[in-house]
């Protein structure tokens, strides 16, 4: 059982404001028109939050690293086919001002990046220490909708508060001459990252005998697209992260934590109607979820807990939004095991026989049971291995057969890939049950006293293992 509220409660900016004067004229060929002349601006980020040493967590949300900024020309030198200039810093200090070199006088598109890692245009990665002095080298070759349509990776760990991609635009920066006061442009820059700020803890059957492994991020998006919602439909594009590795820690007070996730905008999931029903079957795929990874009384059990823009309403919709620039704060409590509850999924690894001490290149057999409960058209893989770190290599080999309760052996499993000691044992299906019997055989090739034979078993969502006593190969 579990209890979770979300709160929008910011939706942060910075301001800049872009100071244009006629600092320094150009032409080209001695016959450009004096509406676009080129000249020299100045580019101030104005937010004195940025000046402090990031003492907080909430100063270093805030801070800029580097900057991206884009100018596209409203009419020059034609609406339809509009110059493009660009202007990379790679570290950006707020106590000075960022000048552009090479502007041209006119209306602008502009866009802004902030915390990219690199320059987002091959043509302008210069050192903003020394500023381009030749006219075309602000220029860029992107187009207005590559600009639009452009993305950066984000792999960065989801608990660092640091270097938080964010955006902003404005369609109607002017630069202009004045005699007197410069104009000023104000551009709010917002974060394409969602903050969650999460409080966990234990109630009922659960307290002094669930013990927490780890709790996880799973797939979060390692891309952002910048200027536009955030929609990746590509597994691949998806990472899983550790927030916090437990070891086996029974919990004794609440364990509060904030993390950081890409916008992930992957709309309305199916038949959810309760809080309850946010689970993996009725998910969209790439949809962001954390992962409890837990046990309890010698089974494995996980709870699952969708993010969304849903999460904690009255009415529990199917909405399973991350949008950037919100802070959601999720309050989870988790009771004893219920697989009533389809957010709760459990897994055992049990050895039903007594594996003895051999001798080398003698085969050692174990009967082995898989049982899953509410692991929704998922994939067990079953893992063999040696699990003493002073062996290094495998000085043998394993062989897994299908079986049935006696040990009789079936269909021996090929390798998911050679070399890899990993076999596919179960596929779960839409009822997200399963029950297979399966022979792990192992085969040392050199005497060893004392190998010690590890199995696990991996699946999309969490992971159960064991180890064997120790075997000695004379």
């Amino acid at each position: 059982m579990s209890y979770i509220s979300r709160f929008i409660l910011w939706t942060g900016m910075f301001s800049v404001v872009l100071l244009a004067g006629g600092c320094r004229r150009h032409t080209l060929d001695g016959n450009a028109e004096e509406d676009y002349a080129l000249v020299d601006a100045m580019f101030i980020l104005r937010c004195n939050e940025l000046e402090t040493r990031a003492a907080t967590q909430e100063e270093q949300e805030k801070q800029v690293n580097d900057l991206n900024l884009f100018f596209v020309h409203k009419s020059y030198p034609s609406p339809a086919a509009p110059e493009v200039r660009h202007y990379y810093f790679s570290s950006v200090d707020v106590a000075k001002h960022l000048k552009l070199t090479n502007i041209r006088l006119g209306k602008y598109r502009m866009y802004a990046v902030a915390n990219a890692g690199k320059s987002l245009c091959p043509e302008t990665a210069h050192d903003p220490e020394t500023p381009p002095t030749a006219i075309s080298d602000a220029l860029c070759s992107l187009t207005e909708n590559d600009i639009q349509d452009l993305e950066v990776e984000f792999l960065q760990n989801p608990t660092i508060a640091e270097k938080l991609v964010m955006v902003g635009e404005d369609p109607n920066t002017e630069i202009k001459r004045s005699e007197s006061v410069l104009p000023t442009v104000q551009v709010g820059l917002k974060r394409k990252v969602a903050r969650c700020d999460l409080s966990y803890q234990l109630v009922g059957q659960a307290v002094g005998k669930l013990k927490i492994r780890k709790i996880e991020l799973k797939s979060a998006p390692s891309y952002v697209t910048l200027f536009d919602d955030n929609q990746q439909l590509d597994p691949d594009n998806y990472s899983n992260w550790t927030l916090r590795n437990f070891g086996g820690q029974v919990l004794t007070a609440p364990y509060e934590s904030s993390f950081y996730v890409p916008e992930n905008m992957q709309g309305e999931g199916t038949d959810v109607n309760t809080e309850g029903d946010r689970y993996v079957k009725n998910a969209p795929a790439c949809a962001t979820y954390l992962y409890v990874d837990s046990e309890y009384e010698g089974t494995q059990y996980g709870m699952s807990i969708y993010l969304g823009d849903d999460i904690g309403d009255e009415y529990s919709g199917g909405n399973f939004d991350i949008k950037g620039n919100v802070r959601y704060v999720l309050n989870v409590e988790q009771g004893g095991p219920n697989l009533d509850d389809a957010r709760i999924s459990s897994m055992k690894l049990e050895i039903k026989n007594d594996v003895y001490e051999t001798r080398k290149d003698t085969w050692v057999e174990m009967l082995v049971r898989v049982t899953c409960s509410n692991y929704f058209n998922d994939n067990l893989e079953l893992n063999c291995n040696v699990a003493n770190p002073n062996i290094g290599a495998v000085d043998g080999t394993f062989e897994v057969y299908l079986s049935d309760a006696a040990g009789q052996k079936g269909l021996q499993l090929s390798e998911v890939e050679p070399g890899s000691f990993r076999y596919g044992i179960l596929s779960t299906g839409a009822e997200g049950k399963g029950d297979v019997w399966c022979v792990v055989r192992y085969k040392q090739t050199k005497p060893h006293d004392g190998v010690r034979l590890a199995l696990t078993v991996q699946s999309r969502l969490g992971q159960t293992s064991f180890e064997d006593q120790t075997i000695d190969f004379k």
